[in-house]
């Protein structure tokens, strides 16, 4: 079968995923690179940055099962919803401790953790929903272009922020 570019971009449906993708993975890559930064302010330790890594990576090992499993079952456009607001408040709530002087590095490894457990649930969903959205035969091609813009978006959002980051002189 051939495959048509045009099909996929006009299918709304897979815009909009194709979209959302691209906020999600923007705004996690400039969280990446300021949640280090915030790490190595809170604690002046480049070892507590390594166990914040662990911490944060214990999710996908602990989650990653019940997030497929939950995607079999559930509305997967409403777990992508829920997650990603959810996400949203756990960031706010960083920034919060951030502004009243109340964050330290017990509490961010906490509320990350809980964060990364719900990004264990995000993307197994976000997987079944492309599969929902494009034809079978486009599944492949879709799957490339969604992974091959998310690449370029986290780049691109790493560099940003590492840019204006240096711009603002966090130190």
């Amino acid at each position: 079968m051939n495959f048509d570019k045009k099909i996929l971009l006009r299918n709304r449906s897979f815009q909009t995923l194709v979209i959302t993708d691209v906020f999600i993975k923007f705004a996690d890559s400039m969280d990446n690179v300021i949640v280090t930064l915030l790490v190595i302010n809170l604690t002046a330790s480049s070892t507590s940055t390594g166990i914040l890594l662990a911490i944060t990576t214990l999710p996908g090992i602990l989650f990653s099962l019940i997030g497929g499993t939950l995607s079999d079952v559930q509305n997967n456009k409403k777990i992508i919803s829920i997650v990603t607001m959810i996400q949203s408040a756990l960031i706010l709530l960083i920034a919060f401790l951030l502004r009243i002087n109340r964050l330290s590095f017990a509490i961010l490894c906490i509320v990350l953790f809980v964060l990364e457990s719900f990004s264990r649930l995000y993307s197994p969903a976000f997987t079944k929903v492309t599969v929902d959205t494009v034809f079978k035969e486009n599944y492949k091609q879709a799957i490339s272009a969604i992974t091959t813009i998310g690449s370029l978006v986290q780049m691109f959002g790493n560099s940003l922020c590492s840019t204006l980051v240096s711009f603002i002189d966090y130190t």
